[in-house]
């Protein structure tokens, strides 16, 4: 059994177990009052960056990131057999995430909320590293030769474990006055558009994959199409 008081991001108390040591941020080779840890919670594209205090578990080479709004987050962390308990004196100020990780890249990992008013901190999700794949080899689907006012539509086929209605079409070109692009139905993975005038053109599509949950794709991927027109 371990356990540690957390008073500040570089202060603690109550050390008792030898285990749970504080990694202060000063010692980091870009020295700051905080260390920076992209929030793990979050699920927006961009990332944002959370201030938290750091404590390492040498016992199991794992690492408790404490998110706070402040540089004084107040919390007592027990260790038992490898698993962990927050806030037993209901006594912590400024505590807002809790992250265990044994991950460097931070993709994987326990995590804690923290709710208001002195309500149990409780595990609300683990995260495990995602499986990173590639949406495979896809196809254009449609004609390559039209004539004059014919109107015809392109779609993403032959999707390596993924149906054409789990692919949206982020965008579309027409490389040509051969081509009018009437970009349609963008969410399942097709496209349509009207031939104008006799000649050769190209079409652009920029295709993404949605993921599903727990996995990386290697997205997106790009189409380039010869299209013919004639009289």
């Amino acid at each position: 059994m371990a356990k540690l008081r957390i008073t500040s991001m570089e202060s603690f108390t109550d050390e008792d177990g030898g285990t749970l040591k504080l990694i202060k941020p000063s010692t980091t080779v870009r020295p700051v009052n905080y260390w920076s840890v992209p929030r793990w919670w979050s699920t927006r594209t961009r990332v944002d960056y959370e201030h938290c205090a750091r404590v390492d578990d040498t016992a199991n080479g794992k690492s408790i990131y404490i998110s706070s709004s402040t540089g004084f987050p107040n919390l007592l962390i027990e260790e038992s057999s490898g698993n962990y308990t927050f806030d037993s004196d209901k006594a912590r100020e400024h505590i807002n995430r809790i992250f265990v990780t044994n991950d460097l890249n931070l993709q994987a990992g326990d995590d804690y909320l923290c709710p208001l008013r002195r309500g149990d901190i409780a595990l609300v999700s683990t995260k495990v590293n995602p499986v990173t794949k590639d949406i495979g080899t896809l196809d254009l689907q449609g004609p390559d030769t039209y004539v004059v006012g014919e109107s015809a539509s392109q779609a993403v086929a032959n999707i390596t474990g993924r149906e054409p209605s789990s692919l949206s079409v982020l965008h579309t070109w027409g490389c040509s006055d051969e081509l009018e692009i009437t970009p349609s139905n963008q969410g399942f993975g097709s496209m349509n558009y009207k031939a104008i005038k006799a000649g050769v053109g190209e079409v652009f599509l920029r295709v993404e994959a949605r993921p599903e949950e727990g996995e990386v794709l290697n997205n997106p991927t790009t189409f380039r199409k010869n299209i013919t027109v004639n009289p």
